[in-house]
């Protein structure tokens, strides 16, 4: 396996990943191979203005916390990142393993740059770095950076089954469905391909005794984002 791609027998395999509505330039930006390792290095050298919060767990995780961490790259490494064939979605669209192999990699190359940023008062610096490094950890974007903000259907990324998972919530939204529940309604935004700048990486819940674990709702994350495009 390659950084980006499975090869069988000297072929490179890609997920179907059509774009909708999308600017030539973008879609030829978001087309062009890179390996992700590549995106990885752009991320490290690009990451700045990085924000930590010590988050108190609520509902499945109340009594725990975590850290998160919110920072900045550039607007096209963004893109790259959560909208390219060849990017974090891709790789799980691609292969589950392959998705979460991608995210621990991406986390071990800023967890230091991460580390770093916590306010030296705090004395919970190596309860961070481990939480960091746990498989529970994630990366994902800033999902305020959504256009429109509301779960309007508006499809830039046309991955069959996220097309028809996105448009069967949709159905039931206009319908008035009281039963739809706040996870499924997220599976509108699996479609969209969002600009902005900002990424957001989540460690694993720390408990009072020090062990860190995951919430039931997240146990099927790289399920989910295949499925979905979304978690």
């Amino acid at each position: 396996m390659s950084d980006a791609f499975e090869r069988l027998g000297g072929t490179i395999i890609t997920p179907e990943w059509p774009f909708v509505g999308l600017s030539q330039e973008r879609w030829q930006r978001l087309t062009s191979f890179f390996a992700f390792s590549e995106l990885v290095e752009e991320i490290w050298r690009e990451i700045h203005n990085i924000r930590f919060k010590k988050e108190k767990g609520q509902h499945e995780a109340k009594g725990t916390w975590r850290p998160t961490f919110w920072f900045d790259v550039a607007g096209t490494t963004f893109d790259l990142f959560f909208n390219s064939p060849h990017g974090y979605r891709g790789q799980y669209l691609m292969n589950l393993d392959s998705g979460r192999d991608k995210n621990a990699f991406l986390i071990a190359r800023l967890v230091e740059k991460l580390v770093a940023s916590v306010p030296e008062g705090l004395q919970i610096v190596d309860q961070v770095r481990r939480s960091l490094m746990s498989p529970h950890a994630k990366v994902w974007i800033d999902e305020d950076q959504h256009n429109p903000k509301g779960p309007k259907l508006v499809i830039e990324i046309a991955v069959a089954q996220w097309v028809a998972a996105a448009q069967e919530v949709s159905k039931r939204l206009t319908a008035g469905n009281p039963n739809i529940s706040d996870k499924e309604v997220t599976r509108i935004y699996g479609v969209r391909a969002p600009q902005g700048t900002t990424l957001k990486v989540m460690g694993a819940w720390v408990a009072p005794n020090g062990e860190l674990g995951g919430v039931a709702s997240k146990s099927r994350r790289a399920e989910e984002i295949k499925a979905y495009g979304v978690s």
